[in-house]
């Protein structure tokens, strides 16, 4: 089964949910094989998203390993960061990053 991986730990501020839709991709059930965009939103910022990107799943012959990713929001200076130096080859190359108001 292929599924996003994000090491979070243990801390609440710096940890990211990625999801497609509703569907929290660490969770083996909700594997997917097929293309999907992917939400990252901070844990700690009531679900604000950061950044979406494109996931190629029917490429993916396992785990899909973004543990160097970085992403963060900061809605009072109204910036944010989606980056990792090397990101998997079943991500598309473009991202949509989201400025906060």
């Amino acid at each position: 089964m292929n599924q996003l991986k994000k090491d979070h730990k243990g801390k609440a501020d710096t940890s990211l949910i990625l999801e497609i839709v509703s569907l929290y991709l660490t969770k083996e059930e909700n594997a997917q094989n097929t293309t999907q965009w992917v939400v990252a939103t901070k844990f700690s910022s009531s679900g604000i998203p950061i950044g979406a990107f494109q996931v190629h799943f029917e490429k993916a012959t396992g785990d899909i390993n973004l543990s160097t990713l970085v992403a963060d929001i900061n809605s009072n200076t109204k910036k944010s960061i989606l980056y990792t130096s090397k990101w998997p080859a079943e991500v598309e190359k473009s991202k949509i990053l989201f400025i906060p108001k």
